[in-house]
This record gives C-alpha cells, structure tokens and sequence, in this order.
C-alpha cells in the first residue's frame, strides 16, 4: 500500500505542477476561445480507481523527461480519419477545460493508464534529480494562477502513426500573457470510445534550434 500511495501522490503531483510557464505582459484575451469550467465534465477518476492502477507502476527506476525534438524528427504517417480527428480534439478542448476549472482528478480521466505510469516515474525522475521543475508532461499547465485561464487551440498536423495512436501539435494559450514558442507533441491512444493523452514529446522551439552567429 506504501508503494501505492506513493504512486498516487507522484501521478497528482505531475497533474497539478506541470511546467510552470513564465508570464510576460501582452495582449487582452479578445477574440480567444476560452473553454469555461463547466466544459469540464469527463467523470473524474476517483482515489481508489487511480490506487488500483498503482499496483502495475513502478516508480524504483525514475525516467527523465525527453529532450526536445526537431519538428522534422518527429514521427509521421497519413492523416487520421476525420471523426477521430475531431474526437482528438474534443480531448484537448476538454483538458483545457479542466485546466480552467483546477480539477486535476477530471483531467487525469482524460489520461491513459500506460502514460500515467509513465507520468509517476518522470515525477520521480525529477524529484531524484533534485528538480521541481516537470516540463512538458502535459500539453497544457494545470497549476494555473487564480486570476489566469488557458485558452484552447486546436491541435495541428495531426497523423495516424504505424502503431495506431495518433499525434499532433499542441501550443497551449495562457490569456493575458505572451508565451515564448512553446509546442509539445502530444500522443493520443484509443480507450473505449474515447482517445486519450498518451505521451507527450517536447518540441525544440526556434530559438533553441537557430544556429549562433559567430
């Protein structure tokens, strides 16, 4: 139970302190399309549901948060059908949602199983590696200030992958602020009628990837 409970506390941990994200001063929120909290409404996973998944994780060997991608390096293949297409984006929309309404134990019901254990060993990763600091294990932050909401974006270039998940292009929108050129790779898998988040791979941004001028 120890180990569970463990568990447990990683997996909210990454949901409710994921890549904290600077706030700069910019533009009023006109014309953005904010989902309001009450399109949160996936049934939230509840403890005991997330410590019964705990008895597969295993969070003894921490991983380490990837580094990020070359937009060109990732992985590829045909566009997905159109009604999964939409359902992906449904996911997202509603992820931000949750965001918006600060409730991470509906947002983690929009998370695979696969990646929640995944999710409990880069916690662990950080935590070993003495770092609070978890970027890019959500396409969105969910530690949201007070005053602050996300607004949704559809995510782009998505495509089916050989091994029938689906990909694309998540840049998250925090009102009020400009963000740097942030963007995330996020990966979809298919549970029962829905497709949830089931990995997400940061993208190098243009100032990281631009070669210094000598």
């Amino acid at each position: 139970m120890r180990v569970s409970l463990v568990w447990l506390v990683l997996v909210v941990a990454a949901l409710t302190g994921a890549d904290r994200v600077a706030a700069q001063p910019a533009t009023p929120a006109a014309g953005l399309d904010i989902p309001a909290p009450g399109e949160c409404q996936v049934p939230a996973r509840n403890t005991m549901e997330l410590l019964a998944l705990a008895g597969g994780a295993d969070v003894s060997t921490p991983a380490t948060i990837p580094t990020p991608t070359h937009r060109d390096a990732l992985p590829m293949g045909p566009p997905p059908d159109p009604a999964d297409a939409v359902a992906v984006e449904r996911t997202v929309r509603e992820l931000v949602a949750c965001a918006n309404a600060r409730d991470p134990f509906r947002a983690v019901a929009l998370v695979s199983d696969r990646y929640l254990d995944e999710l409990a060993a880069l916690v662990a990763g950080a935590l070993a590696g003495g770092s609070n600091e978890l970027a890019a294990v959500l396409p969105v932050p969910l530690d949201l200030p007070a005053d602050q909401q996300l607004a949704y974006t559809a995510p782009v270039d998505l495509r089916l992958l050989p091994d029938g998940r689906i990909g694309g292009i998540v840049q998250p929108v925090l009102v009020g602020t400009s963000l740097p050129d942030i963007a995330v790779f996020v990966l979809f898998a298919r549970e029962g009628d829905r497709w949830l988040i089931d990995g997400v791979l940061p993208i190098e941004s243009v100032a990281d990837s631009a070669t210094p001028v000598s």
